[in-house]
C-alpha cells in the first residue's frame, strides 16, 4: 500500500512516518511537506527504498490532488486545522483517496463532518481526529462504554508540558491551543451541547503516569463527536492544560490575546493571537523548566450489573506528545488502508473502529494503558 503523509516531517508526523516506514505492508511512504529540507532529512534517517519525499503546499488544491491521486490513504498533519482541515479533506475526497488526520479543532471537525455525504458518494473513508485527544481518547471512551451496561458520563483529561512542544512561536499545536481557549466553548452537559467559558472549571487531575496536574475546559472535538455516535450520555467533558504555561495563558486570554480577529496597528494588520505567539517565543523559559511530559486519562461512569461503576484508562507510556499522537494515527491509517472500517464517509474514531482491536494494535508500539474498573 502507498501512504502519503502531509506535513510528515513535523513533530507529530515524524512518529507516524517512522512507524509506517518499518511496516512491511507499506510499499511506499511519501513524506510530503512544505519544508523539503526537513522531509529529506527524515527520509535520510529512515533509509532509502520505500521512502520518498515531495514538497507541497496543501493550499494548492490541484497540486495536492495530483500528489495523492494514487495513494491508498493520505495522513494529514498540516495544522492548524481551523485553516487547513476542510480544504485538505475536500481535496482527498475529490481525488477519491481515503484519509486520516489529527484534527483537534471543533469548528474544523464540524466542517469536515459536513462532507460526509460527499465522501460516501466518492466511496472515500475519512477518519478525522485520530491522534491522542482527539483520537485515542475517543477509542478509550468507546471501550469504556462497551465494558458497561449503560454509560452516563465521560471525562477526558489531558496534559502537555511546555517543553514537549517544538518551536513554540510557530507551532500549529500552539495555534490550535489558543484557538481552543478563545471565547466560550462547547461541552456536552446534562444531555446537550452548552457553551462554557474557555479555560474555566479548573480541576486537579491525578494522572498515573505523571502525577497531579491542573486541567481546564478546552475546545476539543470529543464533547461534540462522542454524543453524536454514542446515545444516552449525560455529560462528555474535555479538560487539559499546558504545564509551565497555564498562568501565562490565563493572563493572555483575559487580555483578549487569544483572538484571531486582526487589528490595525500602524497600518499593519496583526491578530492578537499571532502577537501572543511571538511574545511567548521571546520570553525566557519557566524556571524551573518542567520535564517534557504529556498524559491522557479517560474515565467512563455508568452502570454495570445494576451497580454504579467507573472504567478509567490511564496512558502510562508513551509520555511524550509526538508518540502519544502519532502512534494512533499510524495504526488508524493502516486499518483504513486495509478496509477495516464499517463504511465510507467522514467520521470520528469512536464511530468506525472496533475499540478492543484498535487498542490491541497499539501494544506492539509501546503503548501501555492502565485500566481500572471500580464501583462508585
Amino acid at each position: 500500500m502507498k501512504i502519503v503523509a502531509l506535513g510528515g516531517a513535523g513533530q507529530e508526523g515524524t512518529t507516524t512516518v517512522s512507524l509506517l516506514a518499518k511496516d512491511r505492508r507499506v510499499s511506499e511512504i511519501v513524506i510530503a511537506d512544505r519544508n523539503l529540507i526537513a522531509a529529506n532529512a527524515l527520509a535520510g534517517k529512515l533509509g532509502a527504498g520505500r521512502v520518498r519525499t515531495a514538497q507541497i503546499d496543501v493550499s494548492d488544491a490541484a497540486a495536492l490532488k495530483a500528489l495523492i491521486a494514487d495513494a491508498d490513504v493520505v495522513a494529514n498533519f498540516v495544522g492548524p486545522y481551523y485553516r487547513f482541515g476542510k480544504p485538505t479533506l475536500l481535496a482527498a475526497i475529490e481525488a477519491g483517496v481515503n484519509y486520516v488526520d489529527i484534527c483537534d479543532d471543533v469548528d474544523a471537525t464540524e466542517a469536515c463532518l459536513a462532507l460526509d455525504g460527499a465522501a460516501k458518494a466518492a466511496d472515500v473513508t475519512a477518519v478525522i481526529g485520530l491522534g491522542a485527544s482527539p483520537g485515542l481518547a475517543n477509542v478509550l471512551a468507546r471501550r469504556g462504554v462497551d465494558l458497561l451496561d449503560k454509560a452516563q458520563d465521560i471525562e477526558i483529561r489531558w496534559q502537555v508540558s511546555v517543553t514537549d512542544v517544538e518551536s513554540m512561536g510557530t507551532s500549529a499545536a500552539m495555534f490550535h491551543f489558543f484557538h481552543a481557549i478563545d471565547g466560550d466553548i462547547p461541552q456536552f452537559l446534562d444531555g446537550a451541547l452548552k457553551l462554557v467559558p474557555a479555560y474555566s472549571g479548573e480541576e486537579v487531575v491525578s494522572f498515573k503516569s505523571i502525577g497531579e496536574r491542573h486541567a481546564f475546559f478546552t475546545a476539543h472535538p470529543e464533547p461534540v463527536t462522542i454524543p453524536r455516535y454514542i446515545a444516552g450520555l449525560r455529560n462528555v467533558t474535555c479538560k487539559g492544560g499546558i504545564l509551565g504555561l497555564d498562568e501565562g495563558v490565563a493572563a493572555l486570554r483575559a487580555l483578549g490575546l487569544t483572538s484571531n480577529t486582526p487589528l490595525d496597528i500602524d497600518g499593519a494588520m496583526i491578530t492578537p493571537r499571532r502577537f501572543a505567539m511571538a511574545l511567548l517565543d521571546s520570553l525566557p523559559p519557566p524556571d524551573p523548566l518542567p520535564e517534557p511530559l504529556s498524559a491522557l486519562r479517560v474515565t467512563v461512569h455508568g452502570v454495570k450489573a445494576g451497580a454504579p461503576t467507573s472504567v478509567e484508562f490511564d496512558v502510562m507510556t508513551p509520555t511524550r506528545m509526538s508518540p502519544i499522537t502519532g502512534i494512533p494515527t499510524a495504526v488508524g491509517a493502516l486499518l483504513v488502508a486495509q478496509g477495516n472500517v464499517k463504511s465510507p464517509g467522514v467520521a470520528a474514531p469512536e464511530a468506525v473502529f472496533d475499540a478492543a482491536q484498535f487498542l490491541e494494535e497499539l501494544r506492539p508500539h509501546g503503548v501501555e494503558i492502565a485500566q481500572t474498573i471500580s464501583a462508585r
